[in-house]
């Protein structure tokens, strides 16, 4: 079966939502993934953060807008849509159908997919969730935004959690983010979401090593924090990540606007991060 082919069955496969079926026939035990944005993955990881997308969205349908081969190597440019019945990393069910576009290349080998790369749109997938427009189905867009405010005392042990999470971005110490993560947690800022705590370990491990943005450094300001449960409060705060051009750090210049979704869990070892969603306003370029 030529690589073309063996791609465009993957995503056949996928589309039917029995991913360890697609996975066992489809992607190598030998999986090879080349890390993106910061991110590594494993094929269980990859696997995992699929089988999430699943479990919040149904009659999910996929669309292979474009294909090109070059011997095994096979680059796709796709998009994935799916109406959202379920949390997804930190966003409530709205009952809204959202599109995830992307690009993958794959190497198949043996008839299998042996090496991948991916480029995924997730900031813009979540935005869509998360627009202020009413869902699809002309359902009222849910009420109570404005939410319960957390006492002051359990604003001050939160904002110290989500700020210890940069920290140890900006201070080379990432791997450790998974500590403040419960074990089912998520982190999702660009490229795909790692979900679990060895997906996180993994992520912040590939931050600490290749440093993909250099020397970066974030500014965090608007921290709220509401209420869900007598064990359980999201969080909202408005970020600006610098990066410093050039190595005596001259020029530092934003790269990045936005604001961060967090989603708390009070554990019997305190509070932890259950999801991060970091939806950005401005993307710049450093000059």
């Amino acid at each position: 079966m030529d690589p073309k082919t063996v791609v465009r069955d993957f995503w056949a496969s996928y589309e039917k939502g029995e991913l360890e079926t697609t996975w066992a026939q489809y992607v190598s035990p030998e999986l090879v993934i080349h890390p993106s944005s910061g991110y590594e993955f494993t094929r269980e990881s990859w696997l995992a953060a699929e089988q999430a997308l699943f479990a919040a969205f149904t009659d999910v349908r996929v669309e292979v807008r474009d294909q090109v081969a070059d011997g095994a190597k096979v680059a796709t440019r796709w998009a994935v849509t799916g109406r959202q019945t379920g949390e997804f990393f930190g966003v409530p069910s709205s009952g809204r159908t959202a599109t995830l576009t992307g690009t993958t290349v794959d190497v198949v080998r043996d008839g299998m997919i042996a090496e991948h790369w991916a480029e995924v749109g997730v900031p813009l997938f979540l935005q869509q969730l998360a627009a202020a427009d009413s869902p699809d189905d002309g359902a009222p867009a849910p009420t109570g935004r404005i939410g319960t405010l957390v006492g002051d005392a359990e604003h001050l042990t939160l904002e110290r959690l989500a700020t210890e999470v940069n920290w140890r971005v900006d201070d080379g110490v990432a791997e450790t983010v998974a500590e403040l993560f419960t074990p089912d947690g998520s982190i999702g800022t660009f490229g795909e979401p790692a979900v679990g705590t060895q997906a996180i370990r993994d992520w912040g491990r590939a931050m600490d090593r290749d440093r993909p943005l250099g020397n970066l450094r974030h500014v965090l300001s608007n921290f709220r924090f509401t209420t869900d449960s007598p064990t359980e409060a999201s969080g909202t705060f408005h970020v600006t990540a610098y990066v410093a051009d050039g190595p005596q750090g001259n020029d530092t210049l934003p790269f990045a606007m936005g604001v961060c979704t967090d989603h708390y869990v009070r554990t019997q070892d305190g509070w932890r991060v259950r999801s991060r969603v970091f939806a950005p306003h401005a993307l710049h370029q450093a000059a």
